[in-house]
């Protein structure tokens, strides 16, 4: 797998992906339950590894059902609770919080290209985990899948601690990050025709 990079004409990052062989192309997980921590890393590249691949086959037209089963597959690991990663006293709960926005952005990005009822009903109970158990300013000052947050009216107090957050972090401009994100939220936002305006 290979790290790549979009550009626009004048040479500024718009998107950062990985490419290679699709995440549905290899063995599926014998993971049955839900992840634990030390998954994370493998979870989030598979989701964004998938949500780059599935962009490039949108626009040829084709979405394979490897593609959807695969996406079906990932949100069965998801707890009843909406969190993705199943936690023991040990781990370290801003940590766990962290990796839990990062997969649900992830998902976001990925779930966009195929429209599935699931997909979009994980990422509701994901959103609503976070409402109840995450510190945004704890988890992160980067603002990891906050059009999740948009796009339900009772999570947007979510949101809006994680926009305090992060321009609290860096009052002198965002970071190459940060952009990117509020980018994708932007576009996430307006692909499903629900931009709603702050009040």
């Amino acid at each position: 797998m290979k790290a790549a990079a979009e550009l626009d004409d004048d040479g500024q990052l718009t998107h950062f992906y990985l490419s290679g062989s699709a995440p549905w192309a290899k063995n599926p997980p014998t993971r049955q339950r839900a992840f634990i921590l030390s998954d994370t890393d493998w979870a989030e590249a598979d989701l964004f590894h998938a949500a780059a691949e599935l962009a490039n086959l949108k626009r040829l037209r084709r979405l394979p059902d490897e593609a959807t089963k695969w996406l079906d597959q990932f949100i069965a690991f998801q707890l009843p609770s909406g969190n993705f990663i199943a936690t023991i006293p040990a781990d370290n709960a801003e940590l766990t919080w962290y990796h839990e926005l990062v997969i649900l952005h992830g998902l976001m990005l990925a779930g966009a290209f195929v429209g599935l009822p699931a997909v979009d009903a994980a990422i509701h109970r994901a959103a609503l985990f976070h409402l109840n158990e995450t510190q945004p300013d704890h988890a992160t000052h980067h603002p990891w899948a906050l059009a999740a947050f948009v796009r339900h009216p009772e999570c947007r107090p979510m949101a809006e601690s994680m926009l305090h957050a992060m321009t609290s972090h860096f009052p002198n401009g965002l970071d190459v990050l940060s952009r990117i994100l509020l980018a994708d939220a932007l576009w996430l936002l307006e692909r499903e025709e629900r931009v709603i305006p702050w009040q």
